[in-house]
């Protein structure tokens, strides 16, 4: 109603200003200045009700109050101007304002090698976006069963940029390594990892391992934790058990027991009812790896091989090799027993390094032996084997014990020195005596490049 009178008084004062502008000119100046201020006031409260009524709708609906902002008529609002222009200036910005982070490319990497221990591995890489991200190499310990980091790398301040990866000589001492290349992510990039293969295969076996005997340190690994038939390996800790009962000068009678595990396994031919000194005894399962002379000791130790076996096991677990099983005296092929690399290792340590065992020792370096029994008068002569007389011929090797049948394949526990220090090798599951020995002598020549470059030492367990 007010606006309506406001028209009816303006349309009527414009009518009488037809008539009178000459007599009232000034008066309706002032009255078209004071209609002038009106409208603004209106105006003017008008925008104050609108504003209003803005404000009561964001505190009801936030949602429908946004879009009542007005927007300009080139349709961008002044907030998208601005971050138009950050953009143009900083090509980083436009991925740091996305929802999502942005996806992070890892590209040119060898994801396999294969060298030899001689030489380097490196590789060049591109990340991108790159902007100085972290760069981080990671070694998966097979045998700790963990990631471990290696080295970190910084990339170039640019949106794409190389990486040079040098891996460090860690991987010398595997078989085969599992490496990780990480670019770490953030708020504003995801993260991207690229798995690589090494492999460094020294022995032609299913299993292979090198120690430092005097210290224990891994030299290097091959499967050194896979279980697997060991073989006469067993005799080593046959013949320490024998030595730690205080058995060596006692004279044995040869029981069915005895001659059953040549039936079964091979052996020398000894008697049923003969007496043997089991020092002679000793002798020929170390040197000749007779399975009946074996046999006899064990029950000369215990009565049977069954009781022999768990103190077998027990002196196996004293030295740290836990992952072993014995049943007989011999590594008989038939039962379920198995052992690792590692473990021989171990044993191996223990048997060439623990002054009790002095007299063992002595008996691995002979080439040939002589005895004869008690009762029967029979005479024998044991000689070393082939696959260590051949190692021994090399000039460096001491020996140890070697050891075949079938589902173990040729395997040979050695000990050599190399500037004064003693070392171990086990290899287990070659296919020929052949490669057996061409696998050990690989592996000492591993051996000595390490210590002369300070190779890395692992650890299995």
């Amino acid at each position: 109603m007010i606006r309506l009178r406001r028209c009816l008084a303006v349309i009527t004062i414009a009518a009488l200003v037809v008539t009178t502008v000459p007599v009232f000119g000034t008066a309706f100046d002032a009255f078209a200045e004071e209609e002038t201020v009106a409208q603004e006031a209106e105006s003017t409260e008008n925008e104050a009700e609108e504003t209003l009524a803005t404000e009561n709708l964001a505190e009801e609906n936030p949602a429908a109050a946004e879009s009542t902002v007005p927007v300009p008529e080139d349709g961008v609002s002044s907030e998208e101007e601005s971050r138009q222009d950050v953009s143009e200036q900083d090509p980083a910005a436009i991925e740091a304002q996305s929802t999502e982070p942005v996806e992070t490319k890892l590209e040119s990497v060898s994801t396999k090698h294969s060298k030899s221990y001689k030489s380097t591995i490196g590789d060049t890489i591109t990340i991108s976006p790159a902007y100085g991200r972290t760069v981080e190499l990671y070694l998966y310990d097979p045998y700790l069963a963990k990631w471990t980091l290696q080295k970190t790398y910084t990339s170039a301040n640019q949106a794409k940029a190389d990486v040079t990866i040098t891996y460090p000589n860690t991987w010398k001492a595997y078989s085969e390594s599992t490496w990780k290349i990480v670019c770490p992510g953030n708020e504003s990039y995801q993260a991207a990892s690229q798995t690589v293969k090494i492999t460094n295969k020294i022995a032609n076996a299913k299993a292979a391992v090198v120690i430092d005997a005097q210290t224990g340190e891994v030299i290097y690994a091959q499967n050194a934790r896979k279980h697997l038939k060991i073989a006469s390996m067993t005799k080593m800790v046959t013949m320490m058990v024998v030595i730690d009962k205080g058995k060596y000068g006692k004279k044995v009678k040869i029981t069915s027991e005895a001659v059953k595990a040549r039936k079964k396994s091979g052996g020398m031919g000894l008697v049923k009812g003969d007496k043997v000194r089991m020092k002679d005894l000793v002798h020929a399962t170390l040197m000749e790896s007779a399975n009946d002379a074996a046999a006899a000791a064990a029950c000369g130790v215990s009565g049977n091989q069954k009781k022999f076996a768990v103190l077998m096991k027990e002196k196996a677990r004293s030295i740290g090799a836990t992952e072993s099983t014995f049943q007989y005296a011999y590594g008989d092929w038939h039962s379920n027993t198995y052992s690792t690399a590692y473990d021989q290792a171990l044993i191996g340590r223990e048997f060439m390094t623990n002054p009790k065992y002095s007299q063992l020792r002595t008996i691995v370096k002979k080439r040939t032996y002589k005895f004869k029994t008690k009762k029967k008068k029979k005479r024998y002569t044991v000689r070393m084997g082939g696959m260590s007389t051949s190692l021994i011929k090399n000039g460096r090797s001491i020996g140890i014990k070697s050891g075949y049948n079938p589902p173990a394949g040729y395997c040979y526990a050695n000990a050599w020195k190399y500037k004064g220090k003693m070392y171990i090798s086990i290899v287990m599951g070659a296919s020929s005596s052949s490669k057996l020995v061409s696998s050990q002598k690989a592996l000492m020549s591993f051996s000595d490049y390490a210590v002369d470059h300070q190779g890395a030492r692992i650890k299995v367990k």
